[in-house]
């Protein structure tokens, strides 16, 4: 089972709550594998898995990397970042718009904006409780090595208007992908969730057809579609709405994947 983090698994206030603990715990004394599929970074991952208490699997960085749970800790399955002519092409488009830039590299996050309003950075901190190593202005102090992913921060209407016009600029050099309605992130090439899960599956020597899959927003979608059973929350962003065609009755704040996993599989509440 391969479970999103923000907007799936965790609630409004990015809780794991007890009753989803437990459920989960359940599932896994039943033999179910579990993976948590999110775009956070690594080190913003493991807390929860730690929270859960049983062996998971990790895809982190949306599918950047794919990790194994192991005697002595996560085991690093795959890892895959942006070219340097993609990473390039991103930096130079965020100074000439003017945005707010996170980046990836190497396990650390940096910020980015060429005026120096790093009010999205706020945003992000409260919101991800992630912690930044450096905010930079230039470009040339920016990280050049080992970069996971970048992730743009804006409004809704112009991380939209962003998707429009960087996309046909970007087409053959990274992915484009869609989670948080401010987020737009910039992946490896042929890099997603599902092209990470894919690879776990591979190792694991499991059949997507036996993969149950939990998402909301657009960076799910190739996950919710290489899965058996593909569930989107109530919650789902319009984006999942117009592409993808079995939802859960529950949204994330009603602790919807742990009511769904209780159906499918007839455990008692």
């Amino acid at each position: 089972m391969a479970l999103d983090l923000d907007g799936t698994l965790l609630d409004g206030e990015g809780i794991l709550r007890p009753g989803t603990v437990a459920m989960l715990r359940s599932l896994h004394s039943m033999g179910v594998r579990i993976i948590l599929a999110s775009g956070r970074m690594t080190a913003r991952i493991i807390p929860y898995a730690e929270q859960l208490g049983v062996p998971v699997d990790l895809v982190t960085y949306n599918g950047s990397e794919v990790l194994v749970s192991g005697s002595a800790g996560w085991i690093t399955l795959s890892s895959r970042g942006l070219e340097p002519a993609a990473r390039d092409a991103v930096y130079a488009l965020s100074r000439t718009h003017r945005v707010f830039m996170n980046i990836y590299s190497q396990g650390k996050l940096h910020g980015y904006h060429p005026e120096g309003d790093f009010a999205w950075s706020r945003h992000y901190e409260t919101s991800s409780g992630a912690t930044y190593a450096a905010k930079h202005r230039r470009l040339e102090d920016l990280p050049t090595e080992g970069i996971h992913k970048l992730l743009v921060i804006e409004s809704p209407e112009k991380r939209e208007a962003l998707y429009d016009a960087w996309l046909p600029l970007l087409t053959g050099e990274c992915v484009l992908t869609k989670s948080n309605p401010e987020y737009l992130e910039f992946l490896g090439k042929d890099v997603s969730k599902g092209s990470g899960i894919r690879i776990w599956l591979e190792q694991s020597g499991i059949k997507a057809s036996e993969l149950l899959a939990f998402g909301d927003a657009e960076n799910d979608l190739d996950m919710l579609g290489l899965a058996g059973l593909g569930i989107a929350m109530a919650n789902a962003t319009p984006g999942v709405r117009a592409a993808h065609s079995r939802f859960s009755r529950w949204s994330n704040a009603e602790e919807g994947v742990a009511r769904e996993v209780a159906s499918i599989f007839n455990i008692p509440p």
